[in-house]
């Protein structure tokens, strides 16, 4: 997914909304230095991920080994940390961060039966 894409389905977005297993801070990527890369954070919201999506837009980050790479609306988005190379964002992340939509997980954990999840 590209940045112009990935801020685009942000802004759709309920900024209030908790996401598991989303995004942080931007960087440049390990694996392709000119790709945009965002450190794995366990718990954010839409309105967290969107404002680190939005700021990478036009910056200028370092490469691992050197160099200067401006990011646009078609660099390509990963996630992964500083020191490896990420993973590509696809319409899967989307769907998993959408299927996460409860905003504590004490609210999900009291909508469980007294025993737990009885499937």
């Amino acid at each position: 997914m590209i940045l112009k894409e990935l801020i685009e389905w942000l802004e759709k977005q309920d900024p209030d909304q908790i996401v598991l297993d989303g995004f942080g801070c931007p960087h440049s990527d390990r694996g392709n230095y000119a790709d945009l890369a965002f450190n794995p954070v366990k718990r954010t919201t839409y309105g967290e991920m969107l404002s680190n999506a939005s700021r990478a837009l036009g910056c200028t980050f370092g490469g691992w080994k050197g160099g200067e790479f401006k990011m646009d609306g078609y660099s390509k988005c990963r996630i992964g940390h500083v020191s490896e190379c990420g993973e590509d964002i696809t319409s899967a992340h989307l769907r998993l961060w959408q299927l996460g939509k409860c905003r504590t997980w004490t609210l999900c954990s009291e909508q469980l039966p007294e025993n737990g999840w009885r499937g």
